[in-house]
């Protein structure tokens, strides 16, 4: 997907469509495409909270959203796209392309609705924990609470952010 991004006059080349379709498979193309269509661009700068688009579909899978993505069959003398909803298709409808990316809201998961706002994606955990403690260690005197044992990363955060690190021992009679 990346690499259509990075290219994407790739997604509306009509004239190389069936080369194209032969070598990124059709969901590739259409969440390139809703990419696309939503701004997301390839470079060394993206919103600090993380694409918007990326936050929309997390928040959609935490909220229990199911994706509304069909079932694809290209035939092999066009390259066209058919699609049903349903497997092996009783009806087809043929496209030249596939349609954009769609969601279809299910049941709340747990009964907590996610937000993309209230969502910040970070490459990894190490990143977001430094980014937690660099926004809440304001001084040398706030001190963090952390379980005993505790997970390496932490300590060693808050001392690089010039915390204290306030353990704490796990009580397993106290309860799950």
């Amino acid at each position: 997907m990346l690499s259509l991004l990075e290219n994407a006059a790739l997604l509306d080349d009509t004239f190389n469509f069936q080369h194209v379709a032969s070598l990124y498979p059709a969901d590739v193309i259409m969440r390139a495409r809703a990419y696309r269509d939503a701004g997301v661009v390839i470079g060394a700068y993206s919103a600090s909270q993380g694409v918007p688009i990326v936050r929309d579909e997390v928040a959609q899978y935490i909220t229990g959203a199911v994706r509304d993505l069909p079932t694809w069959r290209r035939t092999k003398r066009t390259g066209a796209f058919f699609y049903s909803h349903v497997s092996p298709p009783p009806v087809l409808r043929l496209e030249s392309s596939p349609p954009p990316l769609s969601f279809r809201t299910a049941t709340e998961r747990d009964g907590h609705k996610a937000h993309p706002n209230d969502i910040f994606l970070t490459s990894g955990a190490s990143e977001g924990i430094t980014l937690l403690m660099g926004a809440i260690i304001a001084n040398p005197s706030v001190g963090v609470m952390i379980p005993i044992p505790q997970y390496p990363l932490y300590s060693a955060t808050i001392t690089l952010c010039d915390g204290v690190a306030v353990g704490y021992y796990l009580v397993r009679s106290a309860g799950p």
